[in-house]
């Protein structure tokens, strides 16, 4: 028998329990619900962090280094570029062997050099790193906003579109909980329990019928997004627009996987409900 604690877990992962207790008894193979993507541990989400910050730290360097072997011509091999104080000590060295002035002021101009490269290289090599790793982060957080959009949900609206319905209404607070996005404060339940992020996008996408493709009422005009009419048979009186008859002939027409298709379709759908106003 599968413990409360392991059930609870597996409905958190998008897993029917009892669904997978049966097809576990059942004599016949049988598929169950599975949820699509990957699940990332707080260790796991860590992990990546540390090595992408470790790459940069070992990258910047050798960059650097290749950098000024092959700008300067100071003949490092591929190796020793690598090494920031081979580098320096090549440049100088090539520096006092092709000027013919003193020692000394030879290394002061190339401690100008240095300085000017530590003042402008360096900071460049790092803001493109930093500008990288936001990109990295910013990533990470669309996926995990991506992943949590519903199969069923409306073709009419990209995933773009769909992200930004969801981060005004929602975001990922810590450990995966859900915060309203309008009080800061995180959403709980009935039982004043957290809820968890995902959990908290479905039920979203339960309670606005816009949302998914199965919605048939037209806004009803109160000026709140995302309002219905309470009567979906209103839609279908005499002379009434058929919003769900228009739609299905819409879809039929156009690959509502395409930004074009979904354009047209919008197109199409607003050209056939200004013909039945006419």
């Amino acid at each position: 028998m599968i413990t409360a604690t392991t059930k609870a877990a597996l409905k958190q992962l998008g897993i029917d329990p009892e669904q997978l207790i049966a097809a576990i008894k059942d004599t016949k193979e049988v598929d169950i619900t599975v949820p699509q993507g990957s699940v990332y541990t707080d260790t796991d989400i860590e992990e990546m962090k540390a090595n992408v910050k470790k790459g940069h730290e070992q990258a910047y360097p050798e960059i650097l280094g290749k950098t000024l072997n092959e700008k300067y011509e100071l003949g490092l091999s591929t190796k020793d570029a690598k090494n920031i104080e081979k580098v320096m000590e090549a440049m100088e060295a090539k520096g006092l062997a092709k000027a013919n002035i003193e020692p000394n002021k030879k290394v002061q101009e190339l401690e100008a050099s240095i300085k000017k490269l530590q003042e402008e290289a360096i900071p460049e090599y790092e803001r493109k790193a930093k500008e990288w790793e936001t990109k990295y982060t910013e990533r990470l957080e669309y996926d995990s906003y991506a992943s949590t959009i519903p199969e069923n949900a409306n073709k009419f609206l990209t995933r773009d579109e769909h992200i930004a319905r969801v981060k005004s209404r929602l975001k990922i607070g810590e450990n995966g909980i859900a915060v309203d996005a309008q009080t800061g404060m995180p959403v709980k339940d009935k039982l004043e329990k957290p809820v968890l992020f995902k959990d908290a996008v479905a039920e979203l996408y339960k309670s606005n019928e816009t949302w998914v493709e199965s919605a048939s009422a037209a806004p009803s005009g109160n000026g709140k997004p995302f309002s219905h009419s309470t009567s979906a048979g209103a839609a279908r009186k005499a002379g009434a627009f058929d919003h769900d008859a228009a739609l299905q002939r819409v879809q039929s027409q156009y690959d509502m996987r395409t930004p074009e298709g979904r354009a047209a379709a919008r197109t199409a759908m607003a050209n056939e409900m200004i013909a039945s106003n006419k």
